[in-house]
C-alpha cells in the first residue's frame, strides 16, 4: 500500500490532478452560487474585466477620434490656405489687368480727344 501511494498519489502529477480538480470545484460551487441570489465573486470580477475593457476601448476610440479631428482640422486649414493663396493671386492678376486697362482706356480718350479737337479746329477753320 506504501509503494501503490509512492507510486501513484503522492506524485507531482497527481498533486497537480487533485489541484485542478479543486479548482474545478470551486468553479461550479461559484457557478452555482452566481445562479442564485447569492453575490458572485465570479461574476464580479467578469463584470470588472468587463468595464475595464470597455473603459479602454472607449479611451482609444476618443483618442483615435480626437487624432483624426485633428488631422482633418489640418488637412482643411491647409486648404484653406491655399485657396486664400490662390484667390489673392487672381486678385492680383485682375488688379494688373484692371490697371493695364485703365491705362490703355486713358490713352485711348486722349488720343480720341486729340483727334477730335484736331478735326474740330480743322471744320472750324474751313
Amino acid at each position: 500500500l506504501v509503494q501503490f501511494l509512492n507510486e501513484h498519489v503522492f506524485t507531482g502529477e497527481f498533486r497537480n490532478f487533485r489541484d485542478a480538480v479543486s479548482n474545478y470545484s470551486r468553479l461550479v460551487d461559484e457557478l452555482a452560487h452566481s445562479a442564485s441570489s447569492e453575490p458572485s465573486s465570479l461574476g464580479d470580477a467578469i463584470e470588472t474585466a468587463m468595464q475595464r475593457a470597455v473603459s479602454a476601448s472607449m479611451k482609444r476610440l476618443g483618442e483615435e477620434m480626437r487624432l483624426q479631428g485633428e488631422n482633418h482640422h489640418t488637412a482643411f486649414m491647409s486648404q484653406q490656405d491655399s485657396l486664400m493663396s490662390e484667390i489673392r493671386s487672381l486678385i492680383d492678376s485682375q488688379r494688373k489687368q484692371l490697371m493695364d486697362l485703365t491705362q490703355s482706356v486713358a490713352s485711348q480718350e486722349a488720343y480720341l480727344r486729340g483727334k477730335m479737337e484736331d478735326e474740330l479746329q480743322e471744320v472750324g477753320n474751313r
